[in-house]
């Protein structure tokens, strides 16, 4: 919604629709549940990814890999499969908010998002001590993380349900 205030005694509003979900999210989606439900790629799966691909004048997942790779096969299994469209989904929705999630439902989490996270030096002075690279903060990611806690609010009305481990 975009609100300009005209005066004292008057606003104007205009809403207008904001996507949910990209197009190319549901694509890297498509092709990845394709990929898992298949004995190995088809096709079908590379139809999906390469569609996100060529809007940024890439070529196709399969080519590319066969004449730029070190491992040119690696399109052609689902394991190999399966890190390309992680890959491509890090890529293609770096900053969104969906490496988060989708390091949990790939079950990466405990060992992507244990780790230090590093920066610059804010504090120096000059460009050589500006440029040094520092610790700044240290992520911790344990099992239980992987759920969320149920409220206790929820616990009380009904008291068949069973805390998620670790909370």
């Amino acid at each position: 919604m975009n609100t300009t205030w005209r005066d004292a005694n008057g606003v104007s509003e205009e809403t207008y629709p904001y996507p949910d979900m990209r197009f190319a999210d549901l694509l890297l989606l498509c092709a990845e549940a394709l990929n898992e439900s298949k004995s190995a790629p088809d096709q079908e799966v590379y139809l999906y990814i390469d569609s996100v691909r060529s809007r940024a004048g890439l070529k196709g997942v399969v080519e590319s890999w066969a004449n730029y790779s070190n491992q040119p096969s690696k399109p052609l299994t689902k394991e190999g499969m399966r890190q390309i469209i992680q890959q491509e989904r890090k890529i293609e929705l770096a900053c969104e908010g969906s490496y988060y999630w989708d390091s949990h439902r790939w079950k990466t989490a405990l060992t992507e998002q244990n780790r230090p996270i590093m920066g610059w030096n804010i504090n120096g002075r000059e460009a050589e001590e500006y440029y040094t690279l520092v610790s700044v903060y240290v992520q911790q990611f344990t099992y239980r993380d992987y759920f969320a806690p149920i409220p206790q609010s929820e616990m009380i009305k009904n008291p068949l349900l069973i805390q998620n481990p670790g909370w």
